[in-house]
């Protein structure tokens, strides 16, 4: 009931927390397959199974009227499509439609970004992952007219910032992938499914919206920042201590224990510059 009220408040707010519906979806999916399996392999009844129908028809007559009533209203009232975007027109200063499709999803100009980080400023606006470090770091500011000091500040936090995010999602792929995710006792398989499929459902609704409409404004972090809860969550079993391992397993994590002190290490000192240079630019904001 919780999951569904929330869900629902949100889809009515934002249109992307629809995307949790993909990763719940799979959850609900595997706790029910599971039991299933369970129940054949042990001979269990299926009282749990029918427990499970009927609270997922529950999360669905409480979920989606929460989720469509405000799209539904616009459409009766004013005959607003559903799934309708305010686009920008294709000769607005923000249109990237022109720029090749490789600078945009993968590489920019090389020489131009180089040009640009000279200048202290990671430019290049029509690529999709600097947007990405521009606006999670400084929103849609434009340090132009600001002086050097400023500019050093913000370049210095952007690749802080760039770092430790990157970090974080190799963090998540681990977690969520690999043994060392299996063997911790804090994240359930539903925990790693939920985690990944947030991500993954995020990021590829994100690049579909960024392809569907070449502006700049659509590439703004904000659309994606659900995806630092599932990195987050990662980055925090990552780099906390070890808990005591399997039996069969205990060898090979004592040799795995140094690049895992220095996996750590480079996490904490990254969390903290990234923390000393955001509390300047703060202060620099404030004056």
């Amino acid at each position: 009931m919780l999951l569904a009220v929330w869900f629902g408040l949100g889809v009515s707010t934002k249109q992307n927390v629809a995307e949790m519906a993909v990763p719940v979806g799979a959850v609900f999916a595997r706790t029910f397959f599971h039991h299933k399996n369970q129940n054949a392999d042990h001979g269990l009844d299926a009282a749990r199974r029918r427990q499970l129908a009927l609270q997922y028809a529950l999360f669905l007559a409480v979920g989606l009227p929460l989720s469509l009533w405000f799209y539904v209203r616009n459409l009766v009232r004013w005959h607003v499509p559903l799934l309708w975007v305010y686009t920008l027109p294709d000769d607005s200063w923000q249109y990237v439609g022109g720029v090749p499709l490789v600078n945009r999803f993968l590489c920019p100009v090389p020489s131009e970004f180089l040009g640009n980080l000279r200048h202290f400023t990671i430019g290049c606006g029509y690529n999709v992952w600097l947007e990405i470090i521009r606006t999670s770091m400084l929103g849609e500011w434009d340090m132009a007219d600001v002086g050097r000091p400023v500019k050093i500040l913000a370049v210095l936090l952007m690749l802080a910032g760039a770092l430790l995010g990157l970090l974080c999602t190799i963090d998540l792929g681990v977690v969520c992938l690999g043994r060392y995710g299996r063997e911790k006792r804090s994240f359930s398989p539903e925990d790693r499914l939920l985690l990944g499929f947030t991500w993954l459902i995020t990021m590829v609704c994100y690049l579909k919206f960024v392809y569907d409409y070449p502006q700049q404004c659509s590439m703004n972090f904000r659309y994606i920042a659900v995806a630092l809860v599932p990195t987050a969550a990662a980055a925090g079993l990552c780099m906390a201590p070890d808990m005591a391992p399997d039996a069969g397993t205990r060898g090979q994590n004592c040799q795995s224990r140094p690049f895992q002190a220095l996996w750590r290490g480079s996490h904490r000192f990254l969390l903290v510059l990234f923390c000393l240079l955001s509390a300047g630019m703060i202060a620099v904001w404030a004056a």
